[in-house]
């Protein structure tokens, strides 16, 4: 009885341990399921990352693409330029003499005008001329005046005291008309217009006698 006894006895023992570690296992399946699951979870979570990963990277990869086009494409376009920027200096150092030549002349002509404007240009139209006319007779000459200025009439010398300058001209609708007695000899300066014909004239109011004169006649302008 008493070998049956302890024998019972060893039995539920055993029958005791055999649940608490049947218990054991089924807790530490359940905890390591859990882990495992939580293991998959954060496996699904890094696969979701490295996928966003990927589709960035192949987005950016796409981008650079994108750009280097881009970049082929201004190079292309500034080796384009830069060889239209090569044609016109070519055709810049063909024509810098003939540019060089048109500034030349523009400049020329910038103070010509310039000198026009100011009154510093003058030609003489009759140099020391001497003439003689009859009693109450006179000489006269016709220029044209292409700019704004003034006739200036130098008797040199003439034989009478009654000798005069007169200048008449039309233009812009003035009728000018004026007369200078210079005598045996003076200047006589006339205001004119741009016209087509001045007349100068230089004459003598002698009653009976002729008379004789040098004269000089200059435009300036």
């Amino acid at each position: 009885m008493e070998k049956g006894a302890a024998g019972r006895v060893l039995a539920f023992a055993l029958g005791i341990i055999c649940l608490i570690l049947a218990a054991g296992l089924m807790a530490a399946i359940a905890n390591y399921t859990s882990i495992i699951s939580e293991k998959d979870k954060e496996i699904d979570s890094l696969k979701s990352q490295i996928m966003d990963r990927d589709n960035m990277v192949l987005s950016l990869n796409s981008t650079i693409e994108n750009l280097l086009k881009e970049i082929e494409s201004k190079d292309s376009q500034i080796s384009s330029l830069r060889d239209e920027m090569d044609r016109i200096k070519v055709w810049l150092e063909g024509n810098i003499t003939y540019y060089e030549a048109q500034i030349s002349a523009l400049e020329n002509r910038v103070n010509e005008l310039t000198a026009i404007v100011n009154l510093e240009k003058s030609v003489v139209l009759v140099e020391k001329a001497t003439i003689s006319q009859p009693a109450r007779s006179y000489t006269s000459w016709g220029f044209p005046v292409d700019y704004a200025g003034y006739i200036t009439v130098v008797v040199h010398s003439s034989t009478t005291p009654n000798t005069y300058v007169r200048v008449k001209y039309s233009a812009f609708g003035v009728d000018y008309d004026n007369t200078i007695t210079v005598g045996t000899s003076g200047i006589a300066v006339f205001p004119v217009l741009p016209c087509s014909d001045v007349e100068v004239i230089v004459g003598n109011t002698n009653l009976l006698t002729g008379a004789t004169q040098t004269i000089t006649i200059i435009y300036t302008y």
